[in-house]
């Protein structure tokens, strides 16, 4: 059983959420098994629409969301695919997801570090609960929110690749920049990245280390 667990943001998860989920579901994933976790909120909260599971954050740890609320409050699945929301799935992506090597702890989508999409066990999640925690951020201020930006591209994966074992990999270091454009209609430049590996389509606003990031739409 594969849970997909998806990071969000209280301030665009409206203007995202329903063009990934449209695209989960051409590619057969059960709206039942879909949490998206949504970060910066000022009370906790969850509700079901549709099947899909949202689960309304007190912290905002970027890119960690949903990896730090599973842990804390103990969301079971015997495995976890953490995405995010500006990311879109192709019609081959059920059938490669469930394509890795048995027994695997955690696999990442290639063989170096990728915004931590991968596949994670739950019972290796918990294992490093501590280690992930240190990520975990309650401070929305501008200041804090660029330090665990920064955190989070300095220490890209860390879970996967700087947390022992060694993990699997979903297949080859191959990836592609598709165009730019912004699918959610905001001013930022986006670059759409493809991930053949699993049919993934990244859309992405920080492919440059600057000295502030962009955190929007």
């Amino acid at each position: 059983m594969i849970k997909i667990g998806i990071n969000s943001h209280i301030d665009f998860y409206k203007k995202t959420i329903h063009i990934a989920l449209k695209y989960y579901a051409q590619a057969g994933i059960e709206n039942d098994s879909i949490h998206v976790f949504i970060g910066g909120c000022t009370k906790e909260s969850y509700e079901k629409i549709n099947d899909v599971h949202y689960h309304f954050v007190t912290h905002n740890s970027i890119d960690f969301t949903a990896m730090v609320e599973i842990v804390e409050k103990e969301i079971e699945s015997k495995y976890w695919f953490l995405i995010h929301d500006t990311a879109i799935v192709g019609s081959k992506f059920k059938e490669l997801l469930y394509n890795f090597p048995s027994g695997a702890e955690k696999v990442a989508m290639l063989p170096f570090p990728a915004m931590n999409i991968g596949l994670y066990s739950y019972k290796y999640l918990l294992s490093v609960k501590d280690t992930i925690l240190v990520a975990k951020n309650t401070d929305y201020s501008h200041d804090a929110i660029q330090k665990f930006k920064k955190f989070g591209v300095n220490h890209e994966d860390y879970i996967l690749f700087e947390t022992p074992p060694k993990p699997a990999t979903y297949g080859p270091e191959e990836w592609y920049i598709k165009s730019y454009e912004n699918w959610y209609g905001g001013n930022s430049m986006r670059r759409i990245e493809y991930y053949p590996n699993l049919d993934i389509y990244k859309s992405k606003s920080n492919w440059l280390r600057v000295d502030e990031y962009n955190i929007k739409l």
